[in-house]
């Protein structure tokens, strides 16, 4: 056998398009080792005849086509043979020993999105060679359509279908036993769409971006993910806003990503009760608690000084509990920071109201105006007194729990230039109002807190960034001439 495939290969190499007449082939079986899971077992046969080289692949595997010997090493007794047939690319990289080929195979993926697989392979050369064309191994057809032609190939229960030029169009069916087609799969660039051909209902879709891909199966509100080879996985994905999120599940407890996979710090848990809660943790170490729907419980915890505690948000009043959720009647330095922080973000913001009445009287009778501010921050008050002397505001804000802040607001247009000092530290920042909208950016010690307020009627709807990424939301009403705020 290795001096006929020399003398073959000797001929190949002077000129590819003249093989041996003489038939011979190799036949045994492959097996694909992909899943290290489940390995999937075939037979195969490669058959030369009639300076034609034609793989035949068996079930339960696909990959029958056209073939070549690529290569051969004549010192080292090995050989390649390629095969380039519609279900993909196939390799056989192996050593002749004897009558027997063995080694191992790839396939690879030309025309659709989908993950390079491997295996192992062992012929050996049949007594009475098998004479093998690809009508033997393929079916081949063509039809016009709204103007067009198309030709189609089918290798055993999968269909291509490509254009007149025999370029891929990405659509292939899946055949029932019966030769009827059950599933249409259309192949995209990240890639492809399995959908029933009766009903025209997505079955699963697949994702792939080279290195990597996972099966999403849909289903009410919600996908199932299934790993490349269609087994389970703990993910699955939902889409809430216009945006999409993936969650995983360890036994009742669920973490929840973004569309990068990027995990969220928002988790799920159960009590003691049975009930499910979500919880939301931020860069400062605080936990916010949510209900199963969501809603906001109004229950915060952290970790300070190596001691767990909780916080019970109800209005204005904040109870604080040790980790065995008993009451602690002197409130943590913490929230009391926490407070005086978001007191600070909204010392300018919050004053849009105020300003814009106080432009109003100004215009109207002198070049002067006072205002009067009281922000609420848990059980925390800031009284919050400005003037308003030509384009500058300066205020003072005093707190129940002994903060204190003065700081100057310099209005040009719609601009607002601020500076000021309090009991936590220096403090600077812009603010800009465009129509019923004012933006605000704040450097503190605390870092750099941003706000954004929108003007309803007499209400101004505040949403503070706070800078380690957390969202507050407040309110503020003007009331005669007073500004009520009340941050949540």
């Amino acid at each position: 056998m290795r001096e006929l495939l020399i003398c073959i290969v000797v001929v190949m190499s002077v000129s590819p398009s003249t093989a041996q007449n003489a038939p011979w082939s190799l036949s045994g079986t492959v097996i694909n080792t992909t899943n290290p899971r489940h390995s999937i077992q075939g037979t195969a046969t490669i058959s030369f005849s009639h300076k034609e080289c034609t793989l035949r692949i068996g079930a339960p595997l696909l990959g029958s086509g056209p073939c070549d010997i690529s290569a051969f090493d004549k010192d080292k007794s090995t050989m390649t043979v390629e095969s380039e047939g519609p279900s993909g690319d196939i390799k056989f990289q192996g050593v002749i020993s004897g009558d027997s080929y063995f080694g191992n195979y790839s396939v690879n993926y030309p025309h659709f999105k989908a993950l390079p697989e491997k295996g192992t392979f062992q012929f050996h050369e049949d007594k009475t060679p098998e004479v093998l064309n690809l009508a033997d191994v393929l079916d081949f057809m063509s039809f016009n359509r709204n103007g067009n032609h198309y030709n189609v190939i089918r290798d055993r229960s999968t269909v291509y279908i490509y254009n007149k030029d025999f370029k891929y169009v990405g659509i292939r069916l899946l055949l029932d036993k019966d030769g009827n087609p059950t599933t249409r799969i259309e192949d995209h660039q990240d890639g492809s769409e399995y959908i029933d051909v009766k009903t025209n209902k997505v079955l699963f879709r697949w994702y792939c971006d080279g290195t990597n891909g996972y099966f999403e199966k849909p289903e009410d509100g919600y996908s199932d993910i299934y790993d490349r080879f269609g087994e389970p996985t703990n993910w699955s994905t939902f889409e809430s806003s216009g945006e999409t999120y993936y969650a995983y599940t360890t036994g009742q407890e669920v973490e929840l990503y973004d569309k990068n996979f990027k995990y969220l710090n928002i988790h799920s848990s159960t009590t003691q009760a049975g009930k499910i809660v979500w919880l939301k943790d931020y860069n400062d170490g605080i936990t916010e608690y949510f209900d199963a729907d969501f809603r906001p419980l109004n229950w915060y915890s952290t970790r300070r000084d190596g001691q767990l505690y909780y916080a019970h948000i109800v209005g204005r009043r904040i109870t604080v509990y040790d980790a065995n959720l008993k009451p602690i009647k002197r409130r943590h330095q913490f929230w009391r920071a926490l407070g005086e922080g978001l007191a600070i973000g909204l010392a300018s913001s919050g004053q849009a109201l105020q300003r814009e009445a106080a432009n109003a009287e100004m215009s109207r009778t002198s070049s002067s105006s006072l205002g009067y501010t009281s922000t609420y921050s848990g059980p925390v008050t800031y009284d919050t007194t400005s003037q308003q002397v030509g384009n500058l505001t300066f205020s003072t804000t005093t707190g129940s729990n002994g903060y204190t802040a003065q700081q100057t607001t310099q209005q040009i247009g719609n601009l607002g230039f601020i500076n000021g000092t309090s009991s936590a530290g220096n403090l600077w920042g812009t603010t800009q109002q465009i129509g019923k909208f004012t933006y605000g950016n704040f450097a503190m010690p605390s870092g750099q807190w941003y706000t954004n307020s929108q003007q309803i009627g007499n209400i101004e709807y505040h949403t503070i960034t706070a800078p380690d990424g957390s969202v507050h939301m407040g309110t503020s009403q003007r009331i005669g001439d007073f500004v009520y705020t009340n941050i949540q």
